[in-house]
């Protein structure tokens, strides 16, 4: 009988078991063994970091800005209507058209002032031929001198009634004293108009202004001809610029804020009277105002605005998040979250995320960054 035929089934299946756990030990090795060799192939790289260049933060000295509330208002508001009585004959502009200097807005009928107009030159041409018979009977002694007074005043008394006859003809027609838009037209053809009544407001809106309230405290900053950054919500935060045309030397009893009134270009017509406008006035002051290069500013996944500031100790980067202003050139104004000693990330901040390790490389402060520090 054989060796195989005499292993009884248990024992063929032991052999069997010892087979295939020495070929999963195998197995198992090589993949520790691949594994090792793949962290071992990642150990420098995590030892050495992400590389990246850090800056300082830079300096720059610049104005104080007084963050104040304002209204947008035309530069110049008129109230016209008409000086003599009549039936509206026509109406040219509606609200929130445009008008110029000089534009014929609405008129009256006419024929009852023209007549009497041609009734006044009459009487005026018949004065001045009267005046002057009595002017050349005066100089030949043929009358006394109180006749020729007489014949003189009703020349003069003709020559006023001629006057206001032809006044009141061109008071039937209502010209715009100003170029502006119409903000109210109270005023139809056929309709009875009186004297002395509004019956259109013309706005002039480019330029227009913006009415400041300034509180007492920040009054002193405040002085003709200073900056005002002008933003407007209503159009999406849409920035203008003026320049400070009036400040109020006396304060509101009630609100104790002066009024300081800003001259904005408006060419496009898109800032309208009633706005609330957020106004920033250039103060008096000078400030150090600390920058960053503007692609140093990254958001995170919930839209933050933040900057990668590099610890030196541990050589990796933690995010800040800040407040951005005005931009300077290629730097950007950092309102608040950094101090004035931080290294802040300017390359490489795409690769890196919250306590990266990284190789920084410190980049010098260019000197536009530096800025002026002192004050004016």
């Amino acid at each position: 009988m054989s060796e195989s035929k005499s292993i009884s089934p248990s024992r063929r299946w032991s052999l069997r078991a010892k087979r295939i756990g020495t070929v999963v030990l195998l197995g198992g090795a090589g993949i520790s063994a691949a594994a090792c060799g793949a962290e071992a192939a990642a150990d420098p790289v995590d030892a050495d970091g992400i590389p990246v260049i850090v800056r300082s933060v830079g300096h720059l000295g610049r104005a104080n800005y007084l963050s104040l509330s304002g209204d947008v208002e035309g530069l110049r508001t008129a109230s016209v209507g008409f000086q003599v009585p009549g039936v509206v004959s026509s109406v040219g502009p509606s609200e929130g058209q445009a008008v110029e200097e000089g534009q014929v807005i609405a008129s009256l009928d006419s024929v009852d002032y023209a007549l009497n107009m041609e009734i006044a030159d009459a009487q005026l041409e018949r004065a001045q031929d009267e005046y002057d018979r009595a002017k050349q009977m005066f100089a030949e002694r043929g009358i006394p001198e109180n006749d020729f007074h007489k014949a003189g005043t009703g020349l003069r008394l003709a020559k006023a009634q001629a006057a206001m006859a032809r006044k009141k003809l061109g008071d039937t027609r209502i010209v715009s004293p100003m170029s502006g838009v119409v903000a109210r037209r109270g005023i139809e053809p056929g309709e009875q108009a009186g004297p002395g009544f509004p019956v259109f407001t013309i706005v002039q809106v480019n330029p227009i202004q913006v009415r400041i309230g300034v509180p007492e405290s920040q009054i002193g900053e405040v002085a003709v001809g200073q900056t005002a950054r002008i933003v407007v919500p209503s159009l999406k935060g849409r920035t203008f610029v003026g320049k400070l045309r009036v400040v109020g030397i006396a304060a509101d009893p009630a609100a104790r804020t002066f009024t300081a009134k800003a001259e904005v270009a408006n060419p496009q017509g898109v800032l309208r009277p009633g706005m609330i406008a957020e106004v920033q006035v250039e103060g008096a002051r000078r400030v150090d105002a600390l920058t960053v290069p503007a692609e140093a500013v990254v958001r995170n996944a919930s839209g933050v605005m933040q900057v990668f500031v590099f610890d030196s100790t541990d050589k990796r980067v933690y995010a800040k998040r800040v407040d951005v202003g005005a931009a300077y050139g290629q730097e950007v104004e950092i309102r608040s979250g950094l101090t004035a000693t931080d290294l802040v990330v300017v390359g490489g901040q795409h690769r890196v995320r919250e306590g990266s390790r990284v190789v920084a490389r410190i980049d010098a402060l260019p000197s536009a960054a530096a800025g002026a520090k002192s004050p004016r």
